[in-house]
């Protein structure tokens, strides 16, 4: 290319991008002239602001959601007789696993903050004499085995009963120790003793539950377990009373001295009865406002005779306390369960979920309302709470 021939295309990109960057010039000053704070077309900085944040002039009363910090929940789970000897042991021998009993129900039990039960039976190192012949079928002593099960499925069983003395005052304490040593809490005397532990209390989620453990058919020592619920009352939340009482394999009423006890303990200040010993579930009542369960049957049992010893109720369900108002809710679901011949319990199928709820209905002490409820499988309770927390 010619010198002069350059030069003219030199001037030409110069002039083509000379105009172009004049062009850009000429909108940015414009732009700026109209849109910049106080310009013709600049916007409110204050409209800005209030497009982006929301004042608290703004917000309806009905836009605040509250959150009450006073209400506190804890799950709950009861259960019946559990008995760890004569065939639950050859079971747990032949299967090298002394958690058999509780293989089909684990899960039901698992994820609940406080769970009890009734243990029908010592813990010792003693030999077990139970699959010999005559009385000794009836004198029960548990390996200390089971405890890792126990306490992977309980938080807290009660020592109240006709069979945690069967090895004596050292069987009895060997069980304490075993329990404490297992972190599994308890309650309760074979012999209603004043100076012994008749009750226990647990605390989680901020509540407190108490427990008093009862055992009616020594005859004697009631007025310790009276003095005990008057002794736990100020200082939880819930208050269950836990007794081992009644004729055993009766289904359709409690008798005479359950109803007169139980009226007893929730006068002087019980929330609820939960009751063992009869090996068969017995009637629901409801007094002054608060749930009797005369006996919720067998759990871990090797009775299967009949088909009610072979069939118990699970109480599921959460306690909720209301610090503002002074309420506490009771919530429960009744899990009807079946006992194979293992001695195995697990949740009953529709069918006798409903033969056992229904049957319930029928023989318990509550207006229809109620009736239907139970039949339906799900209480509801609200209590005053009374305690001075």
């Amino acid at each position: 290319m010619s010198r002069r021939l350059l030069d003219t295309y030199m001037r030409d990109i110069y002039w083509k991008y000379g105009a172009i960057g004049g062009l850009i010039l000429c909108i940015i000053v414009i732009t700026t002239f109209f849109w910049f704070p106080g310009g013709v077309f600049a916007p409110n900085l204050d409209d800005l602001v209030t497009d982006v944040f929301v004042t608290t002039d703004h917000v309806s009363e009905e836009s605040v959601v509250s959150i009450d910090e006073s209400v506190r929940r804890v799950t709950f789970a009861a259960v019946g007789d559990i008995m760890l000897d004569r065939t639950m042991l050859l079971l747990a021998r032949k299967h090298n696993d002394f958690g058999y009993a509780f293989r089909m129900i684990s899960s039901t039990l698992t994820g609940i903050d406080v769970r009890v039960a009734n243990l029908e039976g010592p813990i010792t190192t003693n030999t077990s004499i139970s699959n010999g012949t005559g009385g000794a079928r009836f004198s029960f002593t548990f390996s200390p085995q089971v405890t890792s099960s126990l306490k992977h499925n309980f938080d807290i069983v009660s020592l109240a009963n006709n069979h945690t003395s069967n090895f004596g005052f050292e069987g009895l304490e060997q069980t304490k120790r075993f329990l404490d040593d297992a972190g599994i809490a308890w309650f309760g005397d074979p012999n209603n003793r004043g100076d012994h532990k008749l009750g226990e209390m647990i605390e989680k989620n901020g509540i407190t539950i108490g427990f008093v453990g009862y055992h009616q058919l020594v005859q004697k020592g009631f007025e310790n377990v009276i003095a005990e619920i008057q002794r736990l009352r100020p200082l939880v939340d819930v208050l269950i009373a836990y007794p081992h009482w009644g004729v055993e394999y009766v289904t359709d009423t409690p008798s005479k001295l359950q109803i007169v006890e139980a009226h007893d303990m929730i006068d002087m200040g019980v929330d609820m009865v939960i009751g063992a010993h009869p090996h068969v579930i017995q009637p629901f009542e409801l007094y002054r406002g608060k749930p009797i369960f005369y006996s919720l049957g067998n759990f871990v049992f090797d009775q299967y005779f009949s088909r009610q010893t072979m069939q118990g109720l699970i109480l599921k369900g959460e306690f909720e306390k209301h610090v503002s108002s002074s309420r506490l809710f009771i919530r429960l679901e009744l899990v009807p369960v079946h006992i194979n011949t293992q001695s195995q319990p697990f949740v009953a199928d529709d069918d006798e979920r409903i033969e056992i709820l229904e049957a319930l209905a029928r023989v318990s002490l509550v207006d229809e309302e109620f009736k239907n409820m139970i039949q339906k499988g799900y209480l509801e309770f609200e209590l005053p709470l009374t305690s001075m927390k």
